[in-house]
């Protein structure tokens, strides 16, 4: 059915589940992104947590410093080149 090709079409992705890190330290989440077709566009957001400066929310990979204590939260969305969709999500505990 279309409805199960577009699912099978979709990019998955996997950010390895929650992250315990030290206060202060560079922090670098990288994704596996599983895509039947190029990823055309990476999309951070910070969705939990005490803000921190992501050095660049457009990038394939999360790097920013981690705060004194808390825990965060990031989702990323990435989209296909022909316009499918994935989000995942992980948590940063500090």
């Amino acid at each position: 059915s279309d409805v199960y090709k577009r699912q099978a079409q979709r990019p998955i992705v996997a950010l390895g589940g929650r992250r315990v890190v030290a206060p202060a330290v560079p922090v670098v989440i990288e994704p596996t992104v599983t895509a039947g077709r190029p990823i055309a566009t990476y999309q951070w957001r910070q969705v939990r947590g005490t803000s921190v400066a992501v050095a660049d929310a457009t990038a394939q990979t999360l790097r920013f410093t981690a705060p004194g204590t808390g825990t965060l939260g990031f989702e990323l969305k990435v989209s296909d080149s022909q316009g499918y969709e994935a989000i995942g999500t992980v948590e940063v505990r500090v």
